[in-house]
């Protein structure tokens, strides 16, 4: 009997053994599967080959895996021309998905990575969109929350392009001295994974820090070979493997650095660079700061704006560049040196539109006060020509649009502020204005944003500016992705170049969304109040454009909306800016 007990114990020992082996197998077996595909995918991403790695990623999609969704938000953008805000909404969709838990990821993912990790992939993609458009298509400030987040959490070795945010400072909040700080990091571990991978053989390009495309090129071909997943950016595991013991330790004290002052970043903002008695590591900070240099000289010659040559010198009076700075700005000065005088601006005309009181739709609270108030401020403070309509049908705003077009000279000045209801056919996907003759539902009394742009091609102003106050404003700009560049409406040189360009720009109360009336016993809604206290502080000049950087900040901490101020597409811009002078006491 006991025999036969032993027996069966050892039957169920070596099935439960075999079980456990057969499990493992499988695992390793469908983790090889996934890595191999991901990697032949990824090592395809080129114009000729993309076809073939587009097809490997939607046969991981279909089977769960949000990487591969990544991937072919990749592809889209790269390599099929799409337009950039589809991706940033694809791109939003699976950040919200993983942060409300409705986006699961597939198992092979998370043997991989954690949610954390693929946020932050997501947020490199936005920030890249962001970089190359210089323009904010999706909130920076999320971008660096998502980045910030992985590399406090799992050591990311990729943070350049958060480096870049912080250089570039959208509105001027982020200081550059950060932005240098990141970029060291960076540069610091490429540099050690270059000479890494050169002593391996495996690298051929120059050790010179900078991750580009030879560089993850030799990365992505390591981490295949040693069935890692081939990102072109190494985690700390590939690069135990990669690198070693000590340019290994180099690499987590600088990550450790980051992620110690990502953690005390309101209480310090310093991070420690001596990191050990690595011989290196003085002139890689030189080198790094060298690069950062670089990298901000580039952004500032594209601009090709004297008021950004100047900001270059201000922070590296003895740069690298300053002397090339120098004459770039005499050249700019030279070439916009024309008889100048701040009359040359010509004349100003305002189409003042306020809609409280509709037929069929729900009345408004301020906008025929906000109206009124601006009406009289640009007539009193800044000698405007000034027509207000107040509760008007579609027949009026249009015949006021037909005399503007005919008054206004060309090198005149045109304002057109419309506050009242806006509304969005979401089977057309097109945005209207609503006079007060509109009736919900039926579009035949309304008025396409896009005709009003379309409509400013035939007008011969040399500046227009188109305010909208209304819900859905912001599909005024939907297609709009040129670079707004800075503006300095202070500096007689910046007024010269900009009397030359005809503008045609547009501020908004808000994006595709609805926006804020003032609530009974309001003066104004949240978007007036702070547009009419711009102008009012105002003392001699201000642009379009420095109205829009002071409001946009109150608005969005004091609201759900969220302002926009960009070149009207198909409109016939080139550049200009519309500006405001107040009339001399």
């Amino acid at each position: 009997m006991r025999n036969i007990f032993k027996k069966i114990t050892l039957l169920l020992y070596t099935i439960l053994i075999s079980l456990f082996i057969f499990i493992s197998l499988t695992y390793a077996k469908n983790m090889d599967d996934y890595i191999k595909e991901f990697n032949t995918a990824s090592n395809n991403l080129n114009d000729k080959n993309y076809k073939i790695a587009k097809e490997l990623f939607l046969s991981m999609a279909k089977e769960g895996s949000v990487i591969a969704k990544i991937r072919l938000i990749d592809i889209e953008v790269l390599f099929e021309s799409k337009e950039a805000e589809i991706s940033i909404l694809k791109y939003k969709d699976i950040i919200e998905g993983i942060e409300n838990n409705s986006l699961n990821l597939s198992d092979n993912d998370k043997k991989v990575f954690s949610k954390v990790e693929i946020l932050a992939m997501c947020a490199q993609h936005l920030a890249y969109q962001n970089l190359k458009h210089k323009k904010e298509l999706y909130p920076y400030k999320k971008i660096r929350k998502l980045l910030e987040m992985n590399i406090a959490s799992n050591n990311a070795y990729q943070f350049s392009d958060l480096a870049r945010l912080y250089i570039l400072g959208y509105g001027g909040k982020i200081k550059s001295e950060t932005g240098k700080k990141y970029m060291r990091m960076a540069y610091i571990i490429t540099n050690n994974i270059q000479r890494a991978l050169r002593d391996k053989n495996k690298y051929s390009g120059k050790i010179d820090g900078i991750a580009g495309p030879i560089t993850v090129k030799a990365i992505r071909e390591f981490q295949t070979k040693n069935n890692f997943m081939a990102f072109g950016e190494p985690t700390l595991k590939s690069l135990e493997l990669m690198v070693d013991e000590n340019k290994y330790l180099n690499i987590k004290n600088v990550l450790q650095s980051l992620k110690n002052d990502i953690k005390n970043s309101n209480t310090s903002s310093t991070v420690n660079l001596t990191l050990n008695k690595d011989e290196n590591i003085s002139q890689d900070i030189k080198d790094a700061d060298k690069i950062v240099e670089l990298d901000y000289w580039r952004y500032v010659r594209d601009k090709n704006d004297i008021s950004y040559l100047k900001l270059y010198l201000k922070r590296y009076p003895l740069g690298q560049y300053a002397e090339l700075a120098k004459a770039d700005i005499e050249e700019l000065n030279a070439k916009y040196n024309i008889n100048y005088n701040i009359n040359d601006y010509g004349k100003y005309y305002a189409l003042i539109i306020g809609n409280n009181d509709y037929y069929h739709l729900p009345d408004l609270q301020t906008a025929v006060n906000d109206t009124e108030v601006l009406s009289t401020l640009l007539e009193k403070q800044y000698n405007f020509n000034v027509v207000n309509l107040i509760n008007a049908n579609r027949e009026d705003i249009l015949r006021e649009f037909n005399i503007l077009r005919n008054k206004a000279g060309k090198e005149d000045n045109i304002l057109i502020y419309y506050a009242g209801h806006g509304e969005l056919d979401k089977e057309t996907n097109i945005s209207y204005w609503l006079p007060i003759d509109a009736a919900p539902k039926d579009t035949t009394f309304w008025i396409r944003t896009s005709t009003i742009a379309e409509e400013l091609r035939g007008f011969k102003s040399k500046h227009i500016l188109i305010v909208a106050d209304s819900c859905f404003s912001g599909k005024i700009l939907e297609r709009a992705l040129a670079v707004i560049e800075e503006t300095d409406a202070k500096n007689d040189n910046w007024l010269k170049r900009n009397k030359t360009l005809k503008g045609r720009t547009a501020l908004t109360s808000g994006n595709n969304e609805p926006v804020q009336d003032g609530s009974i016993g309001e003066q104004h809604s949240i978007f007036a109040k702070y547009f009419i206290k711009s102008l009012i502080s105002n003392t001699k000049i201000i642009s379009a454009k420095d109205i829009y950087e002071n409001i946009k900040e109150n608005i969005i901490s004091n609201s759900k909306q969220t302002p926009l101020y960009e070149r009207i597409p198909m409109a016939g811009s080139e550049g200009g800016h519309f500006v405001f002078i107040k009339k001399t006491q």
